[in-house]
């Protein structure tokens, strides 16, 4: 879901459900694990800068994914939170370069670790040109 909130800000928010199959050689090949399914949300604010030219706050929300090892249940169940922040910055009329950094907020379970990413974009499809 999408919402532009006047010319520069939009905010989305996105939910999804990860689900897992059942390892039947888990450690040491004997073990099964099964995994519970994990819900997410996730939401950002962006403003534009320019066109093709933006920024965001990022967060995201995961909790589920109880596993269990010979149906045995681990206290693993995820409940984490993380927060970052994307740039994207034009490079010609059809490209552009994001840079993406996320950290743990608040980590129950799992590892508490901080992500640095760039990427590049191109655009396959002209944009229409304005009206005059």
């Amino acid at each position: 879901m999408s919402h532009p909130v006047g010319q520069r800000w939009l905010v989305d928010a996105y939910a999804g459900l990860l689900l897992f199959t059942t390892n039947d050689s888990y450690f040491p090949g004997t073990s099964v694990r099964a995994q519970s399914p994990m819900g997410t949300l996730q939401a950002h604010l962006s403003y534009t800068i320019t066109p093709r030219m933006w920024a965001a706050f990022d967060a995201t929300y995961y909790a589920g994914g109880q596993t269990t090892v010979n149906l045995i249940h681990n206290d693993d169940r995820m409940n984490n939170s993380r927060i970052g922040g994307t740039l994207a910055l034009p490079l010609g009329k059809r490209q552009s370069i994001k840079f993406a950094v996320s950290t743990g907020a608040v980590i129950r379970f799992g590892a508490n670790f901080t992500t640095f990413s760039v990427g590049w974009q191109t655009g396959w499809v002209p944009r229409p040109k304005p009206p005059r």
